[in-house]
Formats: C-alpha cells, sequence, structure tokens
C-alpha cells in the first residue's frame, strides 16, 4: 500500500465539448470527475448531481451523464478517472449500513477537504474508532492516505493532460499553490513543473 495507491491504475480520459450536450453514459467503475471548464449533471441513483468546475466528484457504479453544459468559457473539459472498486476499498462486501457509510466517508475524504471529525460523524464512530478501523484496513493515518490519493491524481493528470498547475492544484483540493508543489515534491521527488516538461520532452520526441 505504501508504493501503490488506488489511483495508481485508475483508467484516465481528458474530454472536450465544445456545445451543450445531453448525453447517456453510464459508468460501470468507480468515476472520478475533474471539471476544468464548464459544469455537467449526473444522475446518481434517484438525484441529479451538478459537477461545477475546479473540484473533484466521485461517481458510483451505475451513474449516467445527463448533460455536459459548455458555461460563459463556451467550452466544456473534464479529466475523467475510472477506478477499479477492490484498490479503492480492498476486496470487501457491501453487505451492511455501517460498511456502507464507511466506504462514502472515504469517497468523500478523497473528493473534498473534510476534516476527520466530520468523516468519522458520517460513519456515526468516534474519532478515535474511525481512525483505528481506516489505520487497520489501509495501513496509515487517514489524512496521510486521502493526501496520498490527491497527490496521485495530481500526477496522473499532469502526465497525461495539458493543464496548468494551479489548475492541478485546485483540482485536487489545495487552495495554496505552493504547498502544494512541496507537498508533490515530497512525495515524489520532483515538483509538477519538472514532471510536465518531461512529459511535453517526451512527447516532442515521439
Amino acid at each position: 500500500m505504501e508504493e501503490n495507491g488506488p489511483i495508481t491504475n485508475a483508467i484516465l480520459e481528458f474530454i472536450t465539448v465544445d456545445s451543450d450536450r445531453r448525453v447517456e453514459r453510464f459508468a460501470d467503475s468507480y468515476d472520478l470527475v475533474c471539471v476544468v471548464s464548464g459544469s455537467c449533471v449526473y444522475r446518481d441513483g434517484d438525484a441529479e448531481v451538478e459537477v461545477d468546475k475546479n473540484c473533484i466528484h466521485i461517481l458510483t457504479p451505475g451513474s449516467r451523464v445527463v448533460e455536459y453544459r459548455v458555461g460563459s468559457s463556451g467550452h466544456f473539459e473534464k479529466v475523467l478517472m475510472h477506478i477499479d472498486r477492490d484498490a479503492l476499498f480492498g476486496r470487501v462486501e457491501v453487505s451492511d449500513r455501517d460498511e456502507q457509510r464507511f466506504e462514502s466517508a472515504i469517497l468523500s475524504g478523497i473528493s473534498s477537504n473534510v476534516s476527520i471529525e466530520d468523516l468519522a460523524s458520517m460513519c456515526c464512530y468516534s474519532v478515535s474508532t474511525f481512525k483505528r478501523r481506516f489505520r487497520g484496513r489501509y495501513g496509515m493515518s487517514p489524512h496521510r492516505w486521502m493526501l496520498r490519493c490527491r497527490l496521485d491524481i495530481a500526477a496522473r493528470i499532469l502526465g497525461e493532460a495539458r493543464l496548468p498547475i494551479n489548475v492541478i492544484a485546485a483540482l485536487c483540493g489545495f487552495i495554496n499553490v505552493s504547498h502544494f508543489i512541496a507537498t508533490f515534491r515530497r512525495r515524489f521527488g520532483d515538483t509538477p513543473s519538472h514532471v510536465m516538461r518531461r512529459r511535453y520532452s517526451r512527447a516532442s520526441v515521439e
């Protein structure tokens, strides 16, 4: 678990749309959506969820895209990652309400900067119980694991999508770009700009 996180083997797509469009596209995995410009509407269960730019939203299997909206920019862009459930949660059957609450808390922790206290409350646990159960499953603290996930997301986007570093930082929940760069460097031993330059240099050679 130390080297390979749940995002490492995710399948990434970069989607662009130049006009408002209604679509029918079903998610068959856990889909992590990063909207760069415009917005899109998903039907997730019985609810419609509008995903705005500069945020991460994780959709459960069976969700479907209802509509892409280009917004004031006249253009819609999003990064979409298809994440394997077993990689995200481990091989645990979702058979009771307690487990479902725990998994919902994990998704919330990856997609937004929710406090550990709020995540524990979502599970109806005390903070100490939540931390103990989390560490028992993932081998590290909730804060460290969520941070690693967001940094892994950033690394995948840097490696495959042409987006400014400040946009990637915002998508991955970092308000301060300098903090993002320093944290990224501690995680990977390199800065985001160096990762991006290497990718561009490889592309020019090819």
